[in-house]
């Protein structure tokens, strides 16, 4: 039975016993007094609690200015802010959930808590005892599976609360009638006790504002044991808390011999029916114990909406309970996963942010370009489905804060061109002047020449080839000034059906780019040089050279301040490393057969297959009015992952009749 049910049955129970026996013996009325002292309290935070959600205050421990102290009920809270650093989902996260919980080793009167507030996360660890080196452990655990940072004392509701209202001093006067039938004990031992106790739980509590209150919470005894219904729920509910702008879970150890000494009444029973029964219920339970080494444990969901596969309802009790943790769900540990407390890890840094895209619940996947091990990026997708779409719309925005150089073989950045003023170089008909320069003194370029077989003794000389290899294509090249903070090299004059001329300048254009960057050094990220369709430089034949000189650039990329986006079609058109290293990976949706190789080098899940399979085209998706293109994020160094959705600029397309 619920704690606060039984609070009510005893309290309702006591008192009726007093009625009928203190006629006879009235100091019998005196066991009112320990009836009040128990559960007085308790019955007083269940009747305000059924108009207005409240909360126990809390202290600074003097001891420790980042505890926070409840003298009411002798509880201690200690407080951290965490970003996961993986990105799990349902039953995806049952192995770290389990991982967690084993390192945690929680103690009877222990108890951990995952708290979402709008984009906040936050865990609470809780304990009866004051116990730093226990809050050390604890924290080193954390630090496995959350990016943490230790907050200050959680004392109250963001520093506020309203006082709770005097009304509850009214219920004194039920005394008053009460002691026609208890006697004058009521009256002369009672009364006085309970209005001490009123006094204390209207000073001991504050109701809470809206913002960070909590309404629901599951009135459910215990959950279903059966792992299939389980792996059924998990993702769904899950969806239902990440939907939520406030939601927690705590959870406590719960001892392993209640399950047995259940087993063994069930077993033991001389009721042969309800016996079968029971052990029918029971064997669900124990084959998950034994099969996926799964523990006993409480779990205390809270909310601000039902949950119906829980029980979870509206229950103002839900905000002291919080604090308070007695109504435990009966569960086993692979229940939490029931809850997103590995999903949806945000990178931090104090820099400039982007918005990338928004997960699958409307919130914004926003990353700061300057905290990133490297800027380097890498989107994967089949035609029709937006990559160049969702490149441009990403480069809209990342004008404002950096430059842009795009390498464009099939003109598809014209418009993107105009809305943010760049620079377009229709080559080979123009030239930047200083390429020759810039090629005669590269290291990187010697490899691609000797592959080539471009014989040059200098800057002149290789002007010369290069006019050559223009007029072969009709084209008399004019060299001009290098110059404007977006830029856009345009080789669409070439002709896609001549795809090794193509990716001859596309190689010479890349090795210019990267060379002038490396002429000077900052760390802050101050160009993005993208290169579409990459497939073009594999035209040449020279894969591997050009892999190397790709590795290089990409690993000194950040020293230099500039990073490199890749757009393929496929994973394994672009090396292992450039992969790897990336910090940024899009892969977009489309059918089976054109994401295996993803799937295989990125490692993506079922889940991920599924959502990706279920992707729309940007054009279906506009016809619901705003255009997208979906695909799964995998952000690094973490390992995060997101199944977005990218709003894609219309203004970048023209519309399709």
């Amino acid at each position: 039975m619920k704690y606060y049910n039984r609070v009510l049955l005893l309290f309702a129970g006591g008192l009726l016993f007093v009625a009928v026996t203190a006629p006879q013996w009235p100091p019998i009325a005196l066991l009112l007094i320990p009836l009040v002292l128990l559960h007085g309290e308790d019955f007083l935070v269940w009747l305000y609690s059924r108009f207005a959600p409240i909360e126990p205050i809390r202290i600074k421990h003097p001891d420790d200015e980042r505890c926070a102290y409840d003298p009411r009920h002798r509880l201690y809270h200690w407080l951290w802010k965490v970003e996961p650093n993986r990105s799990l989902f349902g039953v995806e996260s049952v192995e770290a959930i389990h991982e967690l919980y084993n390192k945690l080793s929680l103690q009877r009167g222990e108890w951990l808590t995952y708290v979402t507030i709008g984009d906040e996360k936050f865990v609470r660890f809780t304990s009866r005892r004051f116990d730093p080196a226990r809050v050390k452990q604890v924290e080193a655990v954390l630090n496995e599976f959350y990016v943490v940072t230790r907050e200050g004392a959680w004392v109250g509701p963001l520093g506020a609360g309203r006082p709770l209202r005097k009304w509850p001093y009214l219920t004194a006067a039920f005394w008053l009638f009460y002691s026609f039938l208890g006697g004058a004990w009521v009256l002369f031992a009672v009364l006085p006790l309970w209005l001490w106790v009123v006094h204390r739980f209207i000073n001991g509590y504050v109701e809470v504002p809206l913002i960070v209150r909590f309404t629901h919470r599951s009135l459910a005894e215990s959950w279903p044991a059966n792992r299939q219904i389980l792996e059924l729920l998990a993702g769904a509910d899950a969806r239902i808390y990440a939907s939520m702008p406030r939601w927690a879970v705590s959870f406590a150890d719960r001892p392993p011999t209640e399950v047995i000494k259940k087993f063994q009444r069930t077993y033991e029973g001389r009721d042969t029916g309800k016996r079968l029964v029971r052990l029918g219920e029971l064997t669900p339970l124990l084959e998950r114990i034994s099969q996926h080494n799964e523990r006993p444990i409480l779990i205390f969901p809270f909310a601000t909406a039902d949950v119906h596969t829980q029980n979870v309802s509206h229950d103002y009790l839900a905000q002291a309970e919080l604090w308070r943790l007695r109504d435990g769900v009966k569960a086993l540990t692979g229940d939490l996963m029931r809850f997103p407390i590995f999903y949806g890890g945000q990178l931090l840094g104090k820099s400039r942010y982007i918005t990338l895209a928004y997960d699958r619940f409307g919130r914004p996947v926003s990353v700061p370009i300057d905290a990133l091990p490297n800027v380097h990026g890498v989107i994967v997708g089949i035609s029709g489905m937006g990559k160049s779409w969702t490149v441009a719309s990403w480069l809209k925005q990342l004008a404002r804060e950096v430059g842009v150089v795009v390498i464009d073989p099939h003109g598809d950045y014209e418009r993107w061109a105009e809305l943010v003023g760049a620079r377009v170089y229709k080559v080979p008909a123009e030239l930047p002047e200083d390429l020759p320069d810039v090629l005669a003194r590269s290291v990187w370029f010697v490899p691609v020449a000797a592959a080539l077989r471009i014989d040059y003794k200098g800057p002149e000389s290789l002007r010369s080839y290069l006019e050559e290899e223009a007029a072969r294509k009709g084209f008399r090249p004019n060299f001009v000034k290098f110059e404007g903070r977006h830029i856009v090299f345009d080789i669409s004059l070439i002709g896609q059906k001549d795809s090794a001329a193509q990716g001859f300048w596309a190689t010479l254009l890349l090795i210019y780019i990267l060379d002038k960057f490396t002429e000077r050094k900052t760390e802050r990220l101050e160009y993005v040089v993208l290169f579409d369709e990459v497939g073009v430089l594999d035209t040449l034949g020279i894969g591997d050279v050009l892999n190397r000189i790709l590795k290089d650039m990409v690993r000194g990329g950040r020293k230099y301040g500039f990073a490199v986006w890749f757009v393929i079609q496929s994973a394994t058109m672009l090396d292992r490393m450039l992969l790897e290293t990336a910090s940024i990976v899009l892969v977009l949706g489309g059918p089976m057969r054109s994401l295996k190789h993803s799937v295989d080098v990125l490692v993506l899940s079922p889940s991920d297959i599924s959502y990706l399979t279920s992707a729309l085209t940007p054009y279906e998706s506009s016809l619901g009015g705003q255009p997208y293109a979906m695909g799964v994020l995998l952000l690094s160094p973490r390992e995060i992952k997101y199944h977005v959705k990218i709003p894609l600029d219309p203004q970048l397309k023209p519309p399709r009749k």
